[in-house]
């Protein structure tokens, strides 16, 4: 059987107090991917929302016929998963609304200013990171498609200069993610649906339209489903493989269910939507 090391080896993971950890093989996030010791074989988690098959496969892919994934526990699966869904909502019982906080601060600095207005973006002042230690946080609350919460999902902050901290990994879920979304907006017939919520919102605000963000590249290509009444839909992504990968994958899928979709990526190399909107900004 493979060890938690020789595995780690294989995905080029940097060893951490509890776990080794880097880049997520599915969706590609940086430090949102981790493996540690289980009890019969090494346990994988993705921070960004990726769910359990698909990383299995992924990792299975990579390490070849040494490694294969678990069986699956269902009953197990759903105990965990309801245990979960009860910690993000109790996180989300605690937070202050994102206006005048921290959160808000870093959503200007980002050139968002009035996002935070969102009622799907809150604020904690302390809250514990997956490595070590606590941070201030931005907390988006995450709906399935009947609109009902089901996960939260953390970008730490750094309290000094009101940005993303320097901390590995800087974004976290907490909860079952997979099939949701971060409704920046309301549903709408259009929308913007973007990995990220800063990709996200600063594509809508260049195209004029309400925005949701997907949290991971993995569960915009197969996980996030749209309810009836969304009808058209602009995909927001990077230049990179990973996000064009799961545009496409995604666009087939709605495309499928008999919506309008079109991709929508930046057209100067190297630059995100949120770096469109900084320049627009700056004039």
């Amino acid at each position: 059987m493979t060890s938690v090391s020789d595995l780690a080896g294989r995905l080029g993971l940097k060893k951490h107090p509890k776990s080794w950890r880097g880049a997520c093989p599915s969706c590609g996030y940086s430090g949102a991917f981790s493996v540690r010791a289980g009890r019969d074989r090494p346990l994988l988690y993705c921070s960004n929302g990726c769910d359990r098959d698909t990383l299995g496969s992924t990792v299975a892919r990579i390490a070849g016929g040494e490694w294969q994934p678990p069986e699956r526990d269902t009953t197990g699966d759903d105990a965990a998963r309801r245990r979960r869904q009860a910690a993000a909502l109790r996180m989300l019982e605690r937070c202050l609304p994102a206006a005048g906080t921290l959160a808000d601060r870093y959503l200007m600095g980002r050139g968002l200013a009035g996002l935070a207005a969102s009622p799907a973006l809150h604020f904690l002042a302390s809250t514990p990171h997956p490595e070590s230690g606590t941070y201030p946080a931005m907390i988006a609350a995450v709906r399935d498609s009947t609109g009902a919460v089901v996960a939260a999902h953390r970008t730490f902050l750094d309290p000094a200069t009101a940005r993303k901290a320097a901390v590995t990994p800087a974004k976290a879920s907490l909860g079952p993610v997979w099939g949701g979304a971060i409704r920046l907006h309301p549903a709408a017939a259009e929308l913007v649906i973007g990995e990220g919520i800063e990709t996200a919102a600063s594509a809508g605000r260049l195209l004029g339209l309400p925005a949701w963000a997907a949290i991971s590249a993995g569960n915009l290509a197969r996980g996030l489903v749209l309810p009836p009444e969304v009808r058209s839909v602009v995909i927001a992504t990077d230049a990179d493989p990973a996000g064009q990968d799961a545009a496409r994958a995604a666009w087939t899928r709605w495309t499928a269910e008999g919506r309008k979709v079109r991709i929508a990526t930046p057209d100067r190399p190297g630059a995100d939507f949120n770096d469109i909107l900084m320049e627009a900004h700056r004039g």
